[in-house]
């Protein structure tokens, strides 16, 4: 297995240049991604979750497949009794 031997302080003054400015940049990405996924997931957990949003998400996913949402309420176990049409209708 070949190992990667970059000396910081061999070549050119460019390949040297190159090379800092590449370090620095890829370690700042990596440093800046992982601080901002811990900072997000901590604030996440912090925070309570609203029951409000879960139902507008429930009527939002309603809206689009076409179908009225269920309510998630309490289900009342009513019978509704349709009457035949009478001559006068």
């Amino acid at each position: 297995m070949a190992l990667l031997r970059i000396g910081f302080n061999e070549g050119s003054l460019l390949r040297r240049t190159l090379l800092h400015i590449g370090t620095f940049v890829a370690f700042s990405v990596a440093f800046i991604s992982i601080a901002s996924f811990v900072l997000v997931s901590v604030v996440k957990g912090l925070l309570p979750r609203e029951p409000a949003t879960t139902d507008a998400v429930a009527e939002h996913q309603g809206d689009e497949s076409g179908k009225p949402a269920k309510p998630s309420g309490i289900k009342s176990n009513k019978k509704v009794v349709v009457s035949p049409p009478t001559k006068d209708d």
